[in-house]
């Protein structure tokens, strides 16, 4: 392939993608955004806080939209995918688990249950959301 072609597509184009992004509206997930926005994608911010995703989407333009979700609630990942895809105009193509909890003290002050929301937020949410988004992702190509 000829790279100084014209009519070559450029291997960081997004063109035609939607991202969804969970923790998306500050940090490394904004961060991310702000890229593939850049390389052309619409992307869906995800977080639990409204006033920041709506502020992040404004800041990103046309191509970026938000769905206020908690993903611990994995019983309604089937209709944040719904919305995220409604919000886009157009079916997720890509999913980044970027959303996550921090604990900030040694694990010997750490509860059981404390510990158990890490997990739920960092391993059985991305879970059920992967889980969820990759039949339509697979069917896409």
């Amino acid at each position: 392939m000829n790279l100084s072609s014209k009519n070559s597509v450029s291997p960081f184009s997004l063109e035609g993608q939607t991202a969804l992004i969970t923790g998306g509206g500050s940090g490394l997930g904004l961060g991310m955004a702000r890229c593939f926005v850049q390389a052309g994608a619409k992307v869906v911010l995800v977080g639990r806080r409204a006033s920041v995703l709506s502020e992040s989407a404004k800041w990103l333009g046309p191509n970026a939209s938000w769905v206020a979700h908690d993903i611990c609630d994995t019983g309604a990942t089937d209709e944040l995918l719904l919305q995220a895809s409604r919000r886009a105009e157009s079916p997720i193509s890509i999913l980044v688990n970027n959303a996550g909890i921090h604990l900030r003290k040694p694990a010997v002050e750490t509860s059981a249950e404390e510990f158990e929301s890490v997990l739920q937020t960092h391993v059985l949410a991305a879970h059920s959301l992967t889980r969820a988004a990759l039949p339509s992702m697979i069917e896409q190509g």
